[in-house]
């Protein structure tokens, strides 16, 4: 019989705390790891009416 190896790719969308919830994450879960970081731009900070980080 042969090994089935399955891949799971998760996409998360945090409001807040979104890098410290994925570090978290990654911590739980062995051989996990954060593949890309996306933020909003200036306009999309403004239009959801977040805060310049």
């Amino acid at each position: 019989m042969s090994n089935i190896t399955h891949t799971i790719t998760t996409n998360l969308w945090f409001d807040t705390q979104a890098e410290e919830a994925a570090e978290f994450y990654t911590s739980v879960f062995k051989d996990s790891k954060m593949d890309r970081i996306s933020r909003y731009g200036k306009v999309g900070q403004e239009i959801h009416g977040k805060p310049d980080s």
